[in-house]
């Protein structure tokens, strides 16, 4: 059952990662490169 106080909201998207493996990892383990990847999810001053 669900609340009237919740709502369920979800997209759906993908796209290709033009990258190598040894890079996209490096991007991942570093909090610093993930503001870079991901400017719209993660604020520029949250992590600098």
């Amino acid at each position: 059952m669900k609340s009237i106080h919740f709502t369920t909201e979800a997209t759906s998207v993908s796209d290709r990662v033009i990258n190598n493996g040894p890079t996209l990892m490096e991007i991942l383990m570093n909090k610093n490169l993930w503001v870079e990847m991901f400017p719209c999810i993660i604020g520029k001053n949250i992590y600098r």
